[in-house]
């Protein structure tokens, strides 16, 4: 390895003005979203874990490719922080799958975004392979944390101590849908118990259905609460 500093300094490396803008941009928009359901120290964690493994991703692929076609050549640059982007923007779907974002006078939900983002970055085949890596990282750590099993546990001590989307809750507190969608509390609360997955879970439906800006105060604060458990 001829500069192993360029290891570290991967992740943040932008291609450009307008890129570092773009990525500026949907980090404060998607690593917000992802904070507040699964904590500061998490949404970091996906972000470096997912260059990581768009990264090995890129070279199995290229990899697999040169045994077919020797022709084949690696690009002499490549740009990190859009990896770690995707990741965070498809690990976000994975949360909030009918999220959606409004668009001049358009409501699209965000996995169409995602999905034509990552067409998009394959005009040049190199950049769009390591998203397509970041995004599948991104995408399937939530569904599989969802299930307490951390497929980023190998990297996980370069940021955190282990910890679980799920955790075991100090008081049970008891929630179903009402009718009109919204959320109705069968049993009261303290603002000092965390709250449990399936207080989480209807308050996830209703972002998706009417937008986190339509959360009530209440509601904010206990996502508030739960994504500090995680952190």
């Amino acid at each position: 390895i001829k500069l192993p500093w360029t290891y570290l300094i991967f992740p943040f490396t932008n291609s450009g003005f307008f890129e570092l803008i773009f990525n500026v941009i949907a980090l404060y928009w998607f690593g917000t979203l992802v904070t507040d359901f699964i904590g500061g120290k998490r949404m970091l964690f996906i972000y470096l874990a997912g260059v990581f493994y768009a990264a090995i991703f890129y070279y199995l692929i290229f990899g697999i490719a040169e045994i077919f076609a020797k022709s084949i050549g690696l690009p002499k640059f490549l740009f990190g922080n859009s990896a770690g982007i995707y990741a965070l923007i498809f690990a976000t779907i994975a949360l909030l799958p009918d999220y959606q974002i409004r668009i001049f006078t358009l409501n699209i939900k965000l996995k169409y975004i995602g999905l034509f983002l990552i067409l998009l970055s394959f005009r040049f085949p190199a950049v769009g392979i390591l998203n397509l890596g970041s995004a599948i990282f991104g995408y399937l750590h939530i569904k599989f944390l969802k299930k307490g099993w951390d497929i980023a546990e190998p990297l996980e001590f370069m940021i955190s101590k282990k910890s679980k989307i799920r955790k075991p809750q100090t008081e049970p507190v008891n929630y179903t849908k009402a009718t009109v969608g919204d959320i109705k509390s069968s049993v009261q609360h303290s603002d000092n118990f965390l709250p449990n997955q399936e207080e989480v879970d209807i308050i996830l439906d209703k972002i998706s259905s009417k937008g986190y800006e339509n959360l009530t105060k209440e509601e904010k604060q206990r996502l508030y609460l739960y994504s500090q458990t995680n952190d």
